[in-house]
């Protein structure tokens, strides 16, 4: 077999095929419904199906499998260069010519490659962490925010049906007249309706909860708030938490990374590589064998446009990186103050109003029960009462998410839900 034949033989199998995988929209939407689960999830069970199908998460491990397989690939030597061709002589005779060459790097060129592909690989599986655990902090918000929108429409049932019992207790009393019977009707109405605007709030917050978990939205009916700590982190503890967790400081760290190997890569190019040939020569019925040695002499252009780029793009992140600490710090501190405040007003919430809220209900039913008030001072209790309960609950919640807006700030959770370890969680 001649060596052109052999050596083209070698190469096509050498060269990987083709296979068809097309995209069946039908399929996979069968199976992304098939895979959405019917049961009502507890905490612990979405924060598991937030990791194995959130949709985000997914997209971020796909984009890292990716770029795995593109670093599990060794950066390939230089292909060597065949050519051959006819030659026509003086007098009619006719000759062949031909050289093989190769290109020897004389830089570690090839290595540098490697590792810049290995660095893109692990800024992926960076990125991946990062938006699992962004996507984790934001299950949290959203699970307190549709506890509290499923409370909120209790609590206005409830109130309703307090409003209810109320006036049919005071038509007995035989002392409500036209105008108070109209009164508690406009306060049964207006109840009725901020029910409804709640229980719409309440489905709003759990499709949003539903489309990060990926499940059907009835699966979402979250009743158990994380328990609170006695004392707020130390500013020390959450810069600590900052440096370690926080998703953007990590995704720039891992981008200061491939700056630095992508810098060294691009430096490495500035040096030639040695050019090698094996030329043939046929002419009047003798073969001529040589050798060549060539190497590009880098007298203008030593890649200074890659390594000026490659430079400014890693003072650029350097910078990025520093503006992202100084923002942090910021907003760090901002929430603390934010959450000492919340603290003191749910506190007075809970032990003040709450309190003269059941105090105003007792001494209202006592005083129509003794006939020193009238409907009206009593239907004016009634809805005080009303809205101390819906004051107390508003309280409340806005701690709790000003505890989340800390730990948004810092990038780790710091509120332990029911049935989960606070370890597991930061390793989330």
């Amino acid at each position: 077999m001649p060596v052109s034949r052999f050596a083209g033989l070698l190469v096509l199998a050498a060269c990987q095929s083709y296979a068809a995988r097309p995209l069946d929209p039908q399929d996979i939407l069968r199976k992304v419904e098939a895979e959405r689960t019917t049961g009502e999830l507890t905490f612990a069970a979405a924060r598991e199906r937030l990791r194995t199908h959130g949709p985000r998460v997914r997209e971020a491990r796909a984009e890292y499998e990716a770029a795995q397989a593109i670093a599990a690939v060794k950066t390939p030597l230089p292909n060597p260069t065949l050519e051959f061709g006819p030659t026509l002589l003086d007098g009619g005779r006719s000759g062949a010519e031909g050289a093989l060459g190769w290109t020897v790097w004389l830089s570690a060129r090839r290595r540098l490659a490697d590792d810049l592909n290995a660095v893109r690989a692990d800024a992926a599986r960076v990125e991946a962490a990062a938006v699992l655990r962004e996507e984790y902090l934001g299950l949290r918000r959203e699970w307190v925010a549709c506890v509290f929108a499923l409370r909120e429409v209790k609590l206005r049932a409830a109130l309703i049906a307090l409003i209810e019992s109320r006036r049919t207790a005071l038509r007995r009393g035989g002392a409500a007249t036209a105008l108070d019977e109209s009164r508690f009707a406009l306060l049964a109405g207006r109840a009725e309706l901020e029910r409804m605007g709640a229980g719409q709030r309440a489905v709003t917050a759990q499709a949003a909860l539903a489309v990060r978990l990926g499940v059907r939205p009835e699966s979402v009916r979250p009743d158990a708030l994380p328990g609170l700590p006695g004392d707020n982190p130390g500013a020390a503890e959450l810069r600590d938490l900052m440096l370690r967790d926080l998703p953007a400081l990590a995704r720039l760290r891992a981008r200061y990374l491939v700056a630095e190997k992508e810098l060294r890569l691009e430096v490495a190019k500035q040096y030639p590589g040695l050019e090698i040939a094996l030329p043939f020569e046929r002419e009047g019925g003798q073969n001529k064998y040589g050798l060549a040695l060539g190497i590009e002499i880098p007298l203008f252009d030593r890649n200074q446009a890659g390594i000026a780029a490659a430079r400014a793009q890693r003072r650029s992140v350097r910078v990025h990186f520093e503006s992202a600490v100084a923002r942090t710090v910021a907003g760090i501190d901002a929430a603390s103050a934010t959450l000492a405040r919340g603290r003191v007003r749910w506190v007075f919430a809970r032990d003040q109003i709450k309190r003269r809220a059941a105090d105003l209900a007792a001494a209202a039913t006592s005083a129509l029960r003794a006939g020193t008030a009238d409907a009206v001072a009593y239907l004016d209790a009634v809805e005080a009462g009303y809205e101390a309960e819906l004051d107390v609950m508003a309280s409340e919640r806005a701690w709790l998410e000003a505890w989340l807006d800390l730990e948004a700030a810092c990038g780790a959770p710091l509120l332990r839900f029911p049935k989960t370890r606070l370890a597991e969680e930061n390793g989330s």
